[in-house]
């Protein structure tokens, strides 16, 4: 089974017919579900989205979680269903404009984003996606960056992650 799903062409197959499966499932439910397979968004409502690539499937999400906050009541609940981090930044980033009763359901388990967001903070948040997008800092090569260098930018990773009433000073204590 491993060396099935190996082959990137069967998750994608897999992934398609699971979204398919997914939205035919919920054809009537009153919930709205949007599915992203293969740069293709779909929903089991009207809702028409053109073809798609992955982080535009994500900003997707993110619009109809804001719109359904708007239209739903206060104490509704909101579930995203994702193994994608970048959705997870960007729900945190945008938790101000969603239900208070948000969450996540990643291969870790269903976490709250009300937590996460008090934590870092509502600016913070609202900064993680630049900080999380950025892929300067995986380039770098520690041979190649001075010391100081090193211990600039680990301060600058651990104020941007670190809960804001925890002054943490290295990358290991984060």
């Amino acid at each position: 089974m491993s060396r099935f799903l190996l082959h990137d062409k069967t998750k994608a197959d897999l992934t398609n017919y699971l979204a398919a499966k997914t939205l035919e499932y919920n054809s009537t439910s009153k919930k709205l579900i949007i599915t992203s397979s293969s740069g293709h968004t779909r929903s089991n409502k009207d809702l028409v989205f053109q073809d798609n690539n992955h982080e535009e499937a994500d900003t997707l999400f993110i619009y109809q979680a804001v719109l359904a906050s708007q239209r739903n009541p206060p104490d509704a609940k909101m579930v995203f269903f994702s193994p994608d981090t970048d959705v997870l930044v960007l729900v945190i980033a945008n938790y101000d404009l969603m239900l208070k009763n948000t969450s996540i359901s990643m291969a870790s388990g269903v976490m709250g984003i009300e937590p996460i967001w008090r934590a870092i903070g509502s600016e913070r948040a609202k900064a993680l996606p630049a900080f999380h997008g950025s892929m300067a800092l995986t380039t770098l090569e520690e041979e190649e960056v001075a010391e100081t260098m090193l211990a600039t930018l680990a301060s600058f990773v651990c104020a941007a992650y670190s809960p804001k009433v925890i002054y943490i000073k290295t990358i290991s204590e984060l």
